[in-house]
């Protein structure tokens, strides 16, 4: 028994060690994200979180269900607003992306940001470092965006560092977690733009990601402009030849006649938008559910405007000011919070494929014990009849299976799941222990 004692002690300091380290950790509300874990202090937490907004939106967007927020601003404001921006954060239970504004690495831009870091990063509304947005070469070298980005985290290690990169094989050594902008809108978009591949590159490069949603009528800027298309960004119009030359209402006079028009009729503007715009309640719904399917541990959206106006350099269109569009953004971000302790981490201990006879619908499988959970994403402007063999369930003769926020249920029967899908529909099919 002695014996038996002493050769304990050593698992048992260990264990107290581990769990010293891990008590360490919630009581200093240290933050993780990664395709694999998304917790603050410990606690599982499903970011939801918004671009470009102002203390006096905030309450709108907590209502939405956001729980981050990031505002451009910090970078032209003193620490005393910054304090207040943290602080009616705090009051709202939201989380803050804080916006470092590194755009160059010369002493009166990185003397700041230091300064700044050391001052604010014990507040308990911080959620993480917005180090650089789409930082490139032109800019700065790697290196040394690298080693502020190092000294960063020696001096917070308890706060992740993000940033949005276009050319994150030269910067992957100067952020935590990469934010792709996925801005293609609904998922026969995303299809053809990156959102597909994006995992297989996390496997390689080891950042891990969380995607960005578009709100806006956002061009794709590696696609032709569409000859129909009537709405583009003001500031997209007057600087884009290409634009110009497809659109004959590109003159600045046409153009404050068709803010006009919009502004007069913003739940239900006059004007064709473009492809990439989420422009129905299933595209929402769809465009959320896509980047989940595809690995996302978390949605960030971009970017917010308030419901009675519009944005005239990054879009005339946007969901929020039209009903039928915020109200399906706000019961999708709730429907993520009912299903994210199925969904959670949706890279890990999952099955993805498309269905073969359609070739379009993307298949998202997990099962725990006997929790299944099934999510079938329409990645095609089609109408498709599905009909997919689910892997381990050929052995059931008949499962029944809940379909979230449909008040249905479907059968699969000798693992043969049959339903029909419109264009960019998603259905989420639950099976739990009888």
């Amino acid at each position: 028994m002695k014996r038996l004692i002493h050769s304990l002690r050593p698992c048992v300091a260990a264990t107290a060690f581990v769990f010293g380290l891990a008590l360490a950790a919630v009581l200093r509300g240290e933050v993780v994200y990664d395709q694999g874990t998304s917790a603050i202090g410990g606690k599982p937490f499903l970011v939801k979180g918004v671009y470009g907004v102002g203390m006096e939106e905030m309450g709108k967007v907590a209502g939405y269900g956001f729980n981050v927020v990031q505002n451009y601003g910090f970078s032209g404001w003193t620490d005393e607003q910054v304090a207040d921006y943290l602080k009616q954060a705090q009051n709202r239970k939201l989380k803050v992306l804080f916006h470092l504004g590194v755009n160059k690495l010369t002493p009166d831009v990185v003397d700041p940001v230091r300064r700044r870091v050391g001052k604010f990063k014990d507040h308990p509304a911080l959620y993480a470092w917005y180090l650089a947005d789409e930082p490139s070469v032109a800019k700065y070298k790697p290196e040394d965006l690298a080693a502020l980005y190092q000294w960063i985290k020696k001096t917070d290690p308890a706060h992740p560092v993000f940033s949005s990169n276009w050319e994150l094989n030269n910067f992957k050594d100067a952020c935590d977690v990469d934010m792709p902008q996925f801005y293609h809108g609904p998922p026969s978009r995303l299809r053809n733009g990156p959102l597909p591949q994006r995992q297989s590159i996390y496997e390689k490069n080891g950042v891990p990601w969380i995607a960005i949603a578009n709100t806006h009528d956002a061009l794709e800027f590696s696609l032709p402009v569409p000859p129909d298309a009537e709405c583009l960004s003001p500031a997209y119009l007057m600087k884009n030849e290409g634009a110009a030359k497809h659109l004959p209402d590109a003159d600045p006079g046409k153009i404050r006649t068709k803010i006009k028009a919009i502004q007069t009729h913003l739940a239900n503007p006059p004007y064709k938008t473009l492809p990439a715009f989420p422009d129905t309640p299933e595209k929402v719904r769809g465009q959320a559910f896509a980047m989940m399917a595809h690995g996302s541990n978390g949605i960030f959206y971009w970017l917010y405007q308030p419901e009675d106006s519009i944005n005239e350099q990054y879009g005339y269109y946007t969901i929020f000011t039209r009903p039928a569009l915020r109200d399906a953004l706000k019961s999708t971000l709730a429907e993520l919070d009912t299903l994210w302790p199925r969904i959670c981490a949706p890279a890990k201990n999952s099955t993805t494929w498309y269905d073969k006879e359609t070739k379009d619908v993307f298949c998202w499988f997990r099962r725990e014990t006997t929790r299944i959970t099934l999510m079938l994403v329409n990645e095609s402007t089609a109408t498709h009849n599905v009909n997919t063999p689910i892997p381990s369930l050929e052995r059931y003769p008949v499962l029944h299976a809940t379909v979230s926020g449909e008040n249905r249920r479907v059968k699969i029967e000798n693992g043969i799941l049959k339903d029909q899908f419109s264009g960019n529909q998603t259905h989420i099919y639950l099976i739990d222990p009888q």
